[in-house]
């Protein structure tokens, strides 16, 4: 597993595990950083310095202190189906997770009208 510091400029990875004090952990979180999201690295403005990504969603400028703490892996390549990580989705929120689940397990509308 990598920091995310080590990773190329412009390169897809994916959050493997979030390390560090639990107020560091749940701020990255409430950026969308947490195990299972992915990330591209946008900019590292000097060695041990700021980073700068974007998680899907957003920018997000992370301090040398947050971007240590964040160990990823290569981009893992979802091909439609739901992923569960730790009982939550990548996005983090279970509702959405919950409701996307009940979309993958509805029985299909095959009642065609004769």
């Amino acid at each position: 597993m990598k920091e995310l510091k080590d990773v190329e400029i412009g390169s897809i990875v994916t959050v493997r595990k979030v390390t560090g004090k639990r107020a560091v952990q749940k701020e990255l979180e409430s950026l969308g950083i947490m195990s299972g999201s992915d990330l591209t690295l946008l900019e590292v403005t000097e060695p041990g310095g700021s980073v700068r990504v974007h998680n899907g969603r957003q920018e997000v400028l992370l301090s040398p202190e947050q971007a240590a703490c964040i160990g990823v892996g290569e981009h893992f390549v979802r091909r439609g189906e739901p992923v569960l990580l730790c009982g939550c989705c990548a996005t983090g929120n279970m509702t959405e997770m919950l409701e996307r689940m009940e979309k993958c397990f509805q029985a299909p509308d095959n009642t065609e009208e004769k």
